[in-house]
Parts: structure tokens; sequence; C-alpha cells
């Protein structure tokens, strides 16, 4: 979790091969976003970059929309991420649903769902 402003949380379910992030608060700019994905990379890296993973982003915690150079950033670790497959979006109202489509699109990533809980992504994520 980023130390002074808890701005997001980001964990590997190793079982599961599950990428999970928790956007919360405010102030998501480019900086803090490079830093969230650059844990992700190392997360990432530490368990392996063979396989298929997921991707779990929960933003029913955020209070404020990501700025435009963070989407870019966010845009970038996507594409530099083949291996993620499927992904979750969780919590999200209607403004930060057309922004994330807007992100996975311009990434390339197709495999995007939204839902209310975290609960419902996972059955998702084993549903295949």
């Amino acid at each position: 979790m980023s130390n002074s402003h808890k701005q997001y949380l980001v964990e590997w379910d190793r079982d599961n091969k599950i990428l999970k992030v928790i956007l919360m608060g405010r102030g998501h700019d480019e900086a803090v976003m490079a830093e969230l994905f650059q844990k992700a990379d190392n997360i990432i890296e530490d368990n392996g970059r063979t396989g298929e993973i997921a991707l779990l982003i929960d933003v029913s915690k955020l209070e404020k929309h990501i700025a435009s150079r963070a989407r870019k950033v966010s845009v970038e670790f996507l594409k530099s991420h083949p291996g993620i497959k499927k992904n979750a979006i969780v919590g999200a109202s209607t403004p930060i649903k057309v922004v994330v489509n807007f992100v996975m699109a311009a990434a390339g990533k197709k495999n995007v769902m939204f839902f209310n809980t975290e609960a419902e992504a996972l059955r998702w994520f084993h549903k295949d």
C-alpha cells in the first residue's frame, strides 16, 4: 500500500493467478499509477510470467477519477502484459466504466467484465 496516502493496494493470489488492485481515495496521478504498476510488475515477475493471469481491479473506494496521464500509464502496463487475459472491475460507477472501457480498448484488452462485488468477479474467473 502507498505508505503516506493509502491510495492503492496490490496483492497476488498465487493459487488462482489473480493480480488484485484496489484503488482508493483520490489523487491518482501519473506518478501514483506508475508506482502502483511498478509494484504490480514486481509481483508478476516474482511469481513467474508464464501462463495466463487474471486482473481484478476494485474501484469501489475510488473518490475521484484517474488523471488523463495516469490512464496512459495504465494502458502501457496492460499492453506490456499479454498474459492478462481476464479483467474484472469491481464497484465502478457509470463514469468510471466509460474510462475503464477506453483504457482497456486502447490496451487491446477484450475480456473485460464489471461486477458489483469481488465474489461475483471471482466466480467469473473460475467459470472456465
